[in-house]
């Protein structure tokens, strides 16, 4: 069975802090900047300058490993370039996001 992302996250959570205290502190700054990464991506989008959202998502997309919200950055690229008009690049991409095997949360 899958959790929902924001029980896996408390439950991970939950799971670090007892087992390795230090190693959880840099997995939160981790999941922190990628949060805020997520959080001015999805402005951007919700604002409209889908230019922007698209660069900052292709930014970090090519420069991080994948992380809690790293699928959510990906279709915010995908809907970005369907609304730049790159119709055929953004269906590629979620095509790649739909037939990628799904995460386990372990």
């Amino acid at each position: 069975m899958r959790l929902p992302k924001f029980l896996a996250f408390f439950f991970a959570l939950a799971l670090s802090t007892v087992s390795c205290p230090f190693v959880f502190a840099e997995a939160a700054d981790l999941q922190s900047e990628e949060q805020a990464t997520y959080e001015k991506i999805y402005h951007h989008f919700i604002k409209e300058d889908y230019k922007t959202a698209y660069q900052l998502a292709n930014r970090y997309l090519h420069s991080q490993k994948p992380g809690a919200r790293y699928e959510d950055i990906q279709y915010l690229e995908a809907l970005s370039l369907i609304k730049l008009g790159k119709t055929e690049e953004g269906n590629q991409k979620f095509e790649a996001l739909e037939n990628r095997p799904a995460a386990v949360v372990s």
